[in-house]
């Protein structure tokens, strides 16, 4: 009797996993730092201003309290049309929420935060 020999059984490749920060950083939205969008953690600029993502290697870690002087700086601001704009006068070092306040305060009456 012919013994019947069957093929060797094949195996699919496992999928490869991302390493996490990969995954994270590909996957995780961001903020942008203009319009405030938060937009797809895959998407480089943003999808509203086209602002350019920040790097990560670009935060710094926020100098210690008392010993910054303060940095003037003026924020330009546009709706997405693009028919109203306004300039807001703010520090540097100033936190996002305090941004995001200085925002809403300098804004004309009828804009929307």
């Amino acid at each position: 009797a012919a013994a019947s020999t069957s093929p060797p059984a094949q195996t699919q490749p496992s999928p490869v996993a991302a390493p996490a920060a990969a995954a994270q950083a590909s996957s995780a939205e961001w903020e942008c730092s203009v319009c405030t969008l938060a937009n797809s953690g895959a998407r480089t600029i943003c999808e509203a201003c086209e602002n350019e993502r920040p790097k990560a290697a670009a935060t710094a870690a926020a100098p210690a309290p008392g010993k910054a002087e303060p940095q003037p700086m003026t924020i330009k601001v546009r709706n997405v049309k693009g028919d109203v704009n306004f300039e807001v006068e703010c520090d540097k070092a100033a936190t996002v929420d305090q941004l995001k306040a200085a925002v809403v305060k300098g804004a004309p009456s009828g804009f929307a935060p």
